[in-house]
């Protein structure tokens, strides 16, 4: 992360994420032979061409990432959302971070957003721009806590109010949007999870998040 300054905070990265995980062959090939049968089965739809175009030509997706090429994470969104949430469009996945990352990076300047707009239809242009916003208030906890202490009236929600990160403009969705947004930040989380040893992983800030979010959809029969 070229973005950080100071000992402390990349000795915190370090420790918690910049991890270099190494697989048996065999695993390998395993997993490999699992992925192309996956492949094989569902109909995973190819990214948007003029998209792909955008993301090359208007954007800078050159930042470091804790596993892997950038790329590679959004692939991965894009493909487990296709396969586990496909009442959602995968495009969603794939440009959830462009407006803005987890460690304040920003790919694309504001003055693009009306051109991005133009290749998404309204849903994903609500979930895209949201998803910054809605990751830092999981992130913070009290808005999970909130709406915990009042499962027995989540009916009643309307709607929320946040502001874009990016810009920091004032924006809403509904409560039914509310919920399918947070179906997106359980798939996002996924590919940050330890690779292996959960149990002795449980102080990891990323698992605690998606064990937090993943109890109250359970909860709240919003998964």
């Amino acid at each position: 992360f070229t973005t950080l300054d100071g000992k402390l905070p990349r000795m915190v990265i370090e420790a918690k994420i910049a991890k270099s995980v190494t697989w048996s062959a065999e695993r390998q090939e395993e997993i490999e032979a699992d992925y192309q049968e996956i492949r094989n089965v569902y109909n995973i739809p190819e990214v948007d061409p003029e998209i792909i175009n955008f993301m090359l030509k208007e954007c800078d997706f050159s930042m470091e990432h804790a596993d892997g090429s950038f790329l590679e994470h959004l692939i991965f969104c894009h493909d487990y959302s296709a396969i586990h949430y496909p009442s959602q469009s995968p495009t969603i996945q794939l440009l959830h971070s462009i407006l803005g990352t987890a460690t304040n990076t920003f790919a694309m300047k504001v003055a693009k957003i009306s051109d991005l707009n133009s290749l998404l239809t309204e849903k994903e242009q609500l979930h895209i721009e949201a998803f910054p916003s809605i990751l830092r208030l999981l992130t913070n906890l009290e808005l999970l806590e909130e709406l915990t202490l009042n499962l027995h009236r989540l009916n009643d929600l309307q709607s929320i109010r946040y502001h874009r990160v990016i810009d920091n403009k004032k924006c809403e969705m509904s409560a039914d949007d509310l919920w399918v947004q947070f179906n997106h930040q359980l798939v996002h989380f996924i590919d940050f999870l330890p690779a292996a040893n959960w149990a002795n992983n449980a102080s990891d800030p990323v698992l605690q998040s998606f064990v937090n979010i993943s109890t109250f959809l359970e909860a709240s029969n919003k998964r």
